[in-house]
């Protein structure tokens, strides 16, 4: 296994692949509805397991440093699928959880979600919104950026997160477990 901490010099590149998690078991956790940040423990299903392998062996040939990962559950399965079928370390990037669609971490309903999401998507303000506060859109973006400065390598690193923090730095978005190279 290479190690992520090899030294770069002027050799290092920031060149990233954003990869979205597999698909998730979302009729788990709402079927036990959880509340707020509890969702996030919601696990792959074996047809997201079966997506993330198929992606980590077509990425392969690209030479991947190591992996990187949010620490929510659909995300940290996901790279630790990726890094063991590409044989490199993996490590966990705090700031590239999923975007905080309430911050008081009280919803209940996916709905509630949807509705913020729609609302922060259209520029509106967390105040304006009739719903719990959510995190701002540029606030995301910046999250994002400061977390990835700090994988920088000698060649390609796999980002494994969330498709709406993609989006936030992208303006596309993408299935679960697709992919976008990103300098």
């Amino acid at each position: 296994m290479r190690s992520p901490d090899a030294p770069c010099g002027r050799s290092c590149s920031a060149q990233l692949v954003l990869m979205r998690h597999g698909e998730a078991d979302w009729p788990l956790v709402n079927s036990r509805r959880l509340r707020g940040g509890a969702n996030d423990l919601v696990p792959l299903t074996p047809r997201g397991v079966s997506q993330i392998e198929r992606q980590a062996d077509l990425l392969a040939v690209h030479d991947i440093q190591y992996v990187v990962s949010s620490p929510m559950t659909r995300a940290l399965q996901s790279a630790s699928i990726a890094a063991q079928r590409l044989a490199v370390h993996l490590r966990v990037e705090f700031d590239l959880h999923e975007w905080i669609p309430d911050l008081t971490y009280l919803w209940t309903e996916p709905s509630q979600v949807d509705l913020a999401l729609d609302a922060m998507r259209a520029g509106v303000a967390p105040e304006d919104f009739n719903g719990p506060p959510f995190e701002k859109e540029p606030d995301l973006r910046a999250r994002a950026e400061t977390a990835l400065r700090r994988h920088v390598a000698p060649g390609p690193v796999l980002v494994l997160t969330h498709g709406i923090l993609i989006w936030s730095l992208t303006g596309r978005q993408i299935e679960p477990s697709g992919y976008i190279w990103w300098d």
